[in-house]
């Protein structure tokens, strides 16, 4: 899988993502290979939930390359 910048100089902090339901804001990433540790503000959308490891997570609205 692709790796996230470590650097907040290179991605939009406060990414949206989202985990079994539960949306999460990302505030931070650490690590340079896989796998990564992504600091997170949790349940922004009021849904708390238990997470497995390797559940998927998905960016809540997808961002889009310009050409």
């Amino acid at each position: 899988d692709p790796l996230w910048a470590t650097s907040a100089d290179d991605w939009t902090p406060g990414a949206l993502v989202t985990v079994d339901g539960e949306h999460m804001l990302v505030t931070g990433v650490s690590g340079a290979g896989n796998p990564q540790t992504l600091t997170v503000t949790r349940s922004v959308n009021g849904v708390t939930k238990s997470h497995s490891a390797g559940a998927e997570l998905e960016f809540v609205s997808p961002g889009v390359i310009s050409l």
